[in-house]
């Protein structure tokens, strides 16, 4: 009965140890690097750092945001001597940075540029791309 459990046991851990190897290839240009939500809430001219990792080399780091106000949201993602911004007007808006090289470090954030507080919902991604 014991040699049945642990016969279990290891294949329900090679059922979540086998794709986390297949994904973790670096040569696979769908592969997500890093995925993360979160939820915020802004009071008025308030920044917040969401988060922030770093990319490897042909990487594309993208910052999306969801929100129910009418007021804009300034998304910014800020890696190594550059910074790429837009300004979120809408659900699904978001702002896309390229890595040039490995162990580029970006920083997302969100800023409230309105006299109202805001609740958002916001991504930020890190994922491979092909050169």
């Amino acid at each position: 009965m014991e040699m049945k459990y642990s016969g279990l046991s290891w294949l329900m851990l090679s059922l979540f140890i086998a794709p986390a190897i297949a994904c973790a290839s670096d040569n696979d240009a769908r592969q997500t690097v890093i995925n993360s939500m979160h939820d915020i809430q802004l009071q008025p001219g308030e920044s917040v750092e969401v988060d922030h990792f770093d990319c490897g080399k042909n990487t594309l780091a993208s910052l999306t945001v969801n929100h129910s106000s009418s007021y804009p949201l300034l998304l910014q993602i800020q890696g190594g001597d550059f910074a790429k911004f837009t300004l979120a007007k809408q659900d699904g808006d978001y702002v896309t940075a390229r890595a040039q090289s490995s162990g580029t470090r970006f920083d997302f954030h969100v800023t409230n540029r309105s006299t109202q507080a805001i609740t958002a919902t916001v991504g930020a991604t890190c994922q491979a791309v092909e050169s």
